[in-house]
């Protein structure tokens, strides 16, 4: 950006050198004699606004220098942040997906003595309901026992 201002400023510069030329040029072939104080005058305010216009680009190279470089350190701690962000971010993915798969297996634990449970009180009610059954038929041969055995007792005396 500098060097194409600088350049516009060159140019501009030398287009009014060549047109003062010119107006030389056509004052000698005029015959008139040309205003020496004039050109001199007008190269003094040349070489002033030239001198204005260097310091003026100095001043903006100054600036765009000191913008770059503080866009630079900017840059710097975007980047900086952005890697941090990343790097938090693929660890709380990984904690993320080892919570998941504890969660996944006490789930699947938690399942397996669900089942267990239910097994174990199916078969607890089945032991019950055979043991009940087999309680019923004692009872069962007991009552018959009893009445049969006063029958005896009775045959007996």
């Amino acid at each position: 950006m500098r060097d194409e201002i600088q350049s516009e400023h060159t140019l501009n510069l030398e287009l009014r050198i060549a047109l003062e030329e010119l107006k030389i040029e056509q004052a000698i072939e005029q015959g008139r004699t040309p205003d020496l104080d004039t050109l001199n005058g007008i190269r003094d305010r040349m070489g002033e606004h030239f001198v204005t216009t260097r310091q003026q680009l100095e001043r903006l190279t100054s600036e765009l220098r000191q913008q770059t470089d503080a866009l630079d350190s900017r840059l710097a701690v975007y980047r900086e942040q952005t890697s941090e962000t990343r790097n938090w971010l693929t660890e709380s993915l990984d904690r993320f997906s080892e919570q998941r798969k504890l969660l996944e297996l006490e789930r699947e634990q938690l399942e397996q003595l669900e089942e267990a449970k239910a097994s174990a009180q199916y078969s607890h009610m089945s032991e019950r309901r055979e043991a009940e059954r087999v309680i019923q038929r004692l009872l069962d041969q007991l009552e018959e026992q009893g009445q049969t055995q006063p029958e005896r007792s009775a045959e007996a005396a």
